[in-house]
């Protein structure tokens, strides 16, 4: 998968309901562990999941 693939919102294009939470959607590797941008990234779209979708 490519990363234009993913929207802002990390939702893949032309799939209804499918999110990507995983460093996959990191454009590449950097010199320090990723642990805390991605749990960022699951806290954005867990909160986005449980405000927005199940409102």
């Amino acid at each position: 998968m490519r990363l234009y693939d993913i929207n802002q919102g990390l939702k893949v294009h032309g799939v209804d309901n499918i999110y990507i939470c995983s460093n996959a959607v990191l454009p590449n590797g950097s010199a320090v562990n990723p642990t805390l941008t991605l749990i960022a990234l699951t806290e954005r779209i867990s909160e986005y999941l449980t405000t927005e979708k199940c409102s």
